[in-house]
């Protein structure tokens, strides 16, 4: 590798019984960057992230600051869909943040006042200390969606993968996730984010990454959205694309 400082996606592909869900995805993203993660429903999003974080069976090979996934993963925190937590189980808002110290933690041993007080602090970030005693369920979907932020913050990791944080989320939730994102961004920390509200990418993102399948186009965001980029992607059948600095509806 000539600069481990970056994260590095080579041939990576998916196959299901079969079947291609990612097919030889290369790519490369600057350390301390938002990266977003775009496309189509069903364009492999979640299979890409799941594959680079060594959660999907795949070929090809993914290297982070020149290392594989498996020699980081105290360094890596992952933000699931919400759709893929069991809300009904009876845990308090403390304890699902706390769980980000336990890679951290001997299995021997209990948290720490310091572990303790990492997640106290995570959860002031996310202006969630007040709910600390509740039980996860109980929260609404931007809440929790706030814990789980605030989950990620505790494992002090370096590199942040969250698979559509902003969907079923309200608008102060949103923002309070967009700056701290930002803030990680700008102590260095690298971000990948699926996202699929094209008209926030500019505002958002430092970097893309538009998939269909196969890789249309990745780089700087004024590289990657334009309108043939985002027509070759979508096929047609994407909600808005750019023109100039114009949003416009397209086949809604």
């Amino acid at each position: 590798m000539n600069n481990p400082g970056t994260i590095k996606v080579k041939n990576l592909s998916v196959n299901y019984h079969g079947n291609t869900a990612l097919k030889n995805v290369s790519f490369s993203v600057d350390e301390g960057s938002i990266v977003g993660v775009i496309g189509p429903n069903g364009a492999g999003k979640s299979t890409l992230m799941k594959a680079m974080l060594g959660l999907e069976r795949s070929s090809g090979s993914v290297s982070f600051f020149g290392k594989p996934v498996k020699s980081m993963r105290k360094n890596i925190a992952y933000v699931p869909q919400r759709s893929m937590i069991d809300w009904d189980f009876p845990v308090r808002v403390e304890d699902v943040v706390l769980m980000g110290r336990y890679m951290h933690i001997p299995w021997y041993k209990l948290a720490s006042r310091k572990d303790k007080a990492k997640a106290a602090e995570a959860l002031r970030k996310v202006g969630m200390e007040e709910f600390s005693g509740r039980q996860i369920g109980e929260l609404s979907g931007g809440q929790q969606q706030r814990v789980f932020i605030a989950r990620a913050l505790t494992q002090n990791a370096d590199l942040f993968f969250l698979d559509e944080p902003f969907v079923g989320i309200d608008v102060k939730s949103e923002e309070i996730i967009i700056n701290l994102l930002r803030s990680l961004s700008s102590e260095g920390k690298t971000i990948f984010v699926i996202h699929h509200d094209l008209s926030k990418v500019e505002k958002y993102f430092d970097q893309l990454v538009l998939l269909n399948q196969e890789l249309i186009h990745a780089g700087k965001v004024d590289e990657v959205y334009s309108s043939s980029n985002i027509q070759r992607a979508y096929k047609g059948n994407t909600a808005v694309i750019k023109e100039g600095k114009e949003m416009v509806v397209v086949n809604p």
